[in-house]
């Protein structure tokens, strides 16, 4: 009997799919549930056409709604059906034309690329590769190294092009998601016996026979880090009505290894660009935590925005299902959860928060007043980046303070001017009653030092587990966008 599965980049998206549409997509569902294959492809709902001028003939649509069609993998072999995408109807024409289906002949997983796309800009990027004196940025790979991680042909020649890290990040969407992640880990300094070992190891199949590169019925079997298989209407509704549960279908090995590790010995920073699955680790990481607490610990989970909060509760909901688990979990912006830290200190004076155009003002009336010349926005970064980063107090402290990493250039006789307005913007500050979440922030990470053996703090603050989900490759290394570690005062 046909049925019809579900790709990753599907509940990627779900999320922003309104319910009359996520209705559409249960019915799709049912039809290929109840319906024979040749009923399939006659019934007039569903309208399970093929493209004009596509890269890949397997690649269809269906239609979910008058306004709305889902893209579907359609192999000319086998009743596995996998939907790809919901989109509005002629921007999933649009997609669909463009994507090409593939089984790796190393993982023997199905991977989904965006040729047309890829083969409209590769030319370009080898021709500025054959121009830039720098070195191409997988050189040191030979070949077969790279073969041998499930790199194919056509990714072969991208990856051949690239001279930098940001050059990948232009291609890294478009590429398929395992081939991706082996050239982002390979790009981040990683060796090929580690690549393997993170990713193309775990997602090994075991079998005698060469892998079959028309057999995607086997293939969508051998990739569950990416397809899900639904049984039951009941299970796709609970999912459909509560988007996140689907990630508890999908946890890439590289996912889980970085989740579900025992410990580590600090912080560590997980990285990677939009749709990556770095909040769904974060929220894995809570889930494993909550499974080795001491008595009276508990776990804080932070972000940037109120609306993430809201998100990362629901996703904890979904994830662990017991409430008195899930009362152990405090989830926060940072700046509120500064501002509590700061105002359990006995006798906390309550200040207001500083608006950031507020500060930039701030800066430039400091400016004026001292006569330095530069910008507000300077001053600002220069006060966030090496004032309060390095914890200077005074003037001999600034001066001799690192500035490494700033990319402007400041004399040694410059500094003390602009100390004086720092001292002047400060000043200020103390005078209105007010102060910038980033000093909050700042004396909130030092009240754990002076006041952890007992005093000013209480001791559901001092005692936590700490995750941080910022706006967040998976890698514990690179840019630093989720932090997972354990720290007690």
């Amino acid at each position: 009997m046909p049925q019809l599965a579900f790709d990753i980049g599907f509940f990627a998206e779900l999320p922003k799919l309104q319910p009359p549409v996520r209705k559409g997509v249960l019915d799709a569902w049912e039809k290929f549930d109840r319906l024979s294959l040749d009923q399939l492809f006659k019934d007039p709902g569903l309208k399970l056409e093929s493209l004009q001028k596509p890269r890949d003939k397997q690649i269809r649509t269906i239609r979910i709604d008058l306004f709305w069609r889902g893209v579907v993998l359609a192999p000319t072999s086998g009743d596995t059906f996998v939907l790809l995408r919901v989109m509005q109807h002629d921007k999933a024409i649009a997609w669909a034309r463009k994507q090409k289906s593939t089984i790796n002949t190393v993982t023997r997983a199905v991977e989904i690329r965006d040729a047309a796309t890829l083969d409209e800009i590769t030319p370009a990027y080898e021709r500025v590769a054959q121009a830039s004196p720098k070195a191409r940025l997988f050189e040191k790979f030979s070949d077969g190294d790279l073969s041998a991680l499930g790199i194919d042909a056509e990714t072969l020649r991208q990856a051949r092009s690239l001279v930098d890290k940001e050059q990948l990040e232009v291609f890294a969407p478009l590429l398929p998601q395992d081939q991706r992640e082996v050239l982002q880990y390979l790009a981040e300094g990683c060796t090929v016996e580690e690549v393997w070992q993170d990713i193309v190891a775990p997602a090994l199949q075991a079998a005698t026979q060469p892998v079959d590169t028309q057999d995607f019925e086997t293939a969508i079997r051998h990739s569950r880090a990416r397809i899900a298989l639904v049984t039951a209407s009941e299970e796709l509704r609970d999912i459909l009505e509560k988007p996140f549960a689907a990630w508890r279908v999908f946890l890439h090995p590289s996912q889980r290894k970085v989740a579900y590790r025992a410990s580590y010995s600090g912080p560590a920073q997980v990285t990677g660009g939009p749709g990556t699955g770095k909040t769904v680790v974060a929220l894995h990481r809570v889930k494993h935590l909550l499974g080795h607490l001491r008595d009276g610990d508990r776990i804080l989970l932070t972000t940037y925005t109120n609306a993430l909060v809201n998100a990362l509760r629901s996703g904890l909901e979904s994830l662990v299902e017991d409430p008195e688990l899930r009362a152990r979990v405090d989830i926060s912006t940072v700046d509120g959860f500064a501002s509590r830290v700061v105002a359990e200190v006995p006798d906390a004076v309550a200040l207001r928060p500083l608006m950031s155009n507020e500060e930039v003002s701030r800066w430039g009336k400091a400016a004026k007043a001292t006569g330095f010349t530069g910008s507000a926005q300077f001053l600002a970064q220069e006060y966030r980046h090496v004032v309060l980063a390095q914890g200077v107090g005074t003037l001999a402290e600034y001066e001799a303070a690192d500035r490494r990493g700033r990319g402007s250039r400041l004399t040694a006789a410059e500094r003390p001017l602009v100390w004086e307005t720092v001292e002047r913007f400060t000043a200020g500050l103390a005078e209105d009653g007010a102060r910038t979440w980033l000093q909050t922030c700042a004396q909130a990470t030092r009240l754990p030092a002076e006041n952890g053996r007992g005093t000013g703090m209480s001791r559901s603050t001092r005692r936590r587990t700490c995750i941080a989900a910022r706006s967040p490759s998976w890698r514990t290394r690179g840019r630093n966008e989720t932090l997972l570690g354990t720290r007690r005062a």
